[in-house]
């Protein structure tokens, strides 16, 4: 069984005067939300075991922010470049190739493309998955190249102003 934990970074800030979209940092709710989803993970007793990135500011901090709450090592969140993307394919590939050694992995990334993914894992229509929000997959598949709807349910979509977790399943 495989576990996988989607989370859009947190919210970032507009107000920066950073050249580029890649190194908008995090504003003061992003700063706020991030650790307060990390304590939904501990709530649930659910750490993966290791957390990939988007080597974007954004979602640097957001996933180090997560890690410090749920007891992962800073030096064990994994920066990807290629998860800098938009694509909800671009971003299941990146699933795809993850090593069949971690079972439980979480990625953090960008809108609009886990929008799309949430909406491929579950019977539920999901208008928009908001920053800081977290989507649990788990999959029947024994390794990640055959992660697909068939065989992964989205077991819950949770996200900062939530009161009720979302859940659903395919």
């Amino acid at each position: 069984m495989l576990e996988l934990f989607l989370m859009r970074h947190a919210k970032s800030s507009w107000q920066s005067d950073v050249p580029t979209d890649h190194e908008r940092p995090l504003n003061n709710r992003g700063r706020r939300d991030a650790p307060l989803m990390g304590q939904r993970l501990l709530e649930r007793k659910e750490i993966p075991g290791v957390i990939h990135c988007s080597s974007s500011v954004r979602g640097t901090t957001t996933a180090l922010l997560v890690a410090g709450e749920i007891g992962i090592a800073q030096e064990d969140v994994r920066r990807l470049s290629e998860a800098y993307t938009f694509d909800a394919q671009e971003v299941l590939h990146i699933v795809r190739q993850f090593n069949d050694t971690e079972a439980s992995i979480m990625l953090v990334g960008h809108n609009p493309a886990y929008t799309v993914l949430a909406n491929q894992f579950s019977l539920e229509a999901i208008a928009n998955v908001p920053t800081c929000g977290l989507l649990k997959l788990v999959s029947k598949a024994e390794h990640w190249t055959d992660l697909k709807p068939e065989n992964t349910e989205l077991v819950y979509f949770d996200y900062p102003k939530n009161d009720d977790v979302i859940k659903g399943s395919h």
